[in-house]
């Protein structure tokens, strides 16, 4: 089957394309791209916030009330959970559940503090060697 020439016109790659440049067409798509993007972009965003609220949020507030050596892993993230809700008041009252504020004198002064975790048994009890 042989097509005519005015038929394989609408088949024509350069028709589409010159078509497609012309402003009536590329602004709205362009506008319809970038709602769409917009919109995943948000849809993303939410399911994150929505994540962090009911999953993590909870989370923290369980290993805060355990044991003090579980702090670190609820402070830990309490810090991821900031990055999607920084002004969240629930999750800075979860900070001050996990967190303290110390002041400690170095010698010489100014010296570098650093952090380290250990692996504590998890007794209220004395430790033993």
């Amino acid at each position: 089957m042989q097509l005519r020439p005015e038929e394989a016109d609408v088949l024509n790659v350069r028709k589409i394309l010159r078509s497609l440049r012309q402003p009536g067409v590329i602004v709205p798509a362009a506008l319809h791209i970038s709602l769409v993007l917009a919109g995943a972009w948000n849809f993303d965003r939410q399911a994150k916030v929505r994540r962090a609220r009911e999953v993590a949020l909870p989370e923290i507030e369980r290993l805060a009330a355990g044991l003090w050596v579980d702090f670190p892993a609820a402070y830990k993230l309490a810090e991821r959970a900031e990055k999607i809700i920084p002004r969240d008041p629930k999750l800075a009252e979860m900070f001050s559940r996990c967190s303290l504020k110390m002041d400690i004198k170095t010698e010489p002064a100014g010296a570098r503090v650093y952090y380290k975790e250990s692996d504590l048994p998890r007794t209220n009890g004395p430790i033993s060697a």
